[in-house]
């Protein structure tokens, strides 16, 4: 990422992270925060960075605390692993993928519980 104009620790990854997590796209979070598509596509590679005012809004938009923008963007989780299903589709499979991620970066599932795979979800946390 290069260095930008706006909020200085600004970590794209964890807006495109939240987006995944709340099933939205680029489009509806930029119809949902008055700003151009192009706007967030920028936020989201990183191009461009989000007036600490905007990065506030997406916050309050987003249901999310404001310092998880600034957090180091980690994943430890591995293969995710899923039950064959013709009718899930790839963003579903993104999301839940994207939640678990969040759940253990989190600490909402403890580390020694992310190599135990779940019989009921097939999924590995």
């Amino acid at each position: 990422m290069t260095t930008c104009t706006g909020s200085q620790g600004f970590k794209a990854e964890r807006l495109q992270q939240v987006l995944r997590v709340r099933g939205l796209t680029n489009f509806q979070l930029a119809a949902l925060a008055n700003v151009s598509n192009a706007a967030v596509g920028e936020w989201c590679n990183g191009s461009r960075l989000p007036s600490l005012e905007t990065a506030k809004k997406l916050s309050d938009l987003l249901n999310v605390r404001p310092e998880i923008f600034m957090k180091e963007y980690k994943t430890g989780l591995g293969k995710a692993y899923f039950r064959s299903n013709a009718s899930s589709l790839k963003r579903g499979r993104e999301m839940l993928k994207a939640r678990m991620e969040w759940a253990v970066d989190g600490g909402i599932i403890p580390r020694h519980y992310q190599g135990i795979r779940s019989r009921r979800f097939g999924l590995a946390f």
